[in-house]
């Protein structure tokens, strides 16, 4: 009996060995196919918004803070909110972004994939600053524990980000008043929480 499984076990005992070397060859292992990841496009230093999808909601008004005018882009909405200044290399001196709520309470900002020094004021429902608090951006890799925040620690309605030292430098503070143009007032009456 063992003779007659001789030839059985021969041939798979050659099956077997072409099996394990397959088609081996000039040809790839379809196995160990490298695997394609989607680019991912970062911003560059003359392209500061490149890769960013703006925010829908995101558009540009005048404010008066003191006696200066700055333009600032509006965000009214979560979505253009969450964006804010984000991925930004550069912000020119007199611009900055207003974030407008429907009503006034404690908020709070971080500076999470934000590349620019910044000063964050808290405005009061009256127009007048409450708070600046000045954070840089954050270390590369930090983890959102680490982040640098900001907390307005009494109600705000609106918040200003400008460059960092942008109200120093321009003799302004807590108590300075804001003078909102009729094209922001008319945007902030459909901001939204």
């Amino acid at each position: 009996m063992a003779e007659r499984n001789r030839p059985q076990a021969f041939i798979l005992a050659v099956l077997l060995c072409l099996l394990s070397t397959g088609c081996a060859g000039d040809r790839p292992n379809h196995r160990t196919k490298p695997t394609t990841r989607k680019k991912v496009t970062q911003p560059t230093r003359h392209s500061p918004t490149k890769g960013r999808k703006e925010p829908q909601d995101s558009r540009r008004a005048r404010l008066w803070v003191g006696d200066r005018e700055v333009s600032l882009e509006v965000a009214l909405d979560s979505a253009s909110r969450g964006v804010g200044l984000s991925r930004r290399k550069t912000l020119a001196s007199d611009e900055g972004m207003i974030f407008a709520y429907s009503d006034a309470r404690v908020r709070g900002f971080w500076m999470k994939n934000t590349w620019v020094a910044l000063d964050i004021a808290f405005v009061g429902d009256d127009l007048v600053v409450k708070k600046i608090v000045s954070l840089e951006p954050p270390a590369p890799n930090c983890s959102d524990a680490d982040m640098p925040r900001a907390r307005s620690d009494v109600p705000a309605r609106y918040v200003v980000e400008m460059n960092k030292g942008w109200f120093a430098r321009h003799g302004l503070g807590v108590g300075s008043r804001l003078r909102f143009s009729d094209d922001l007032l008319e945007l902030v009456r459909g901001a939204r929480n």
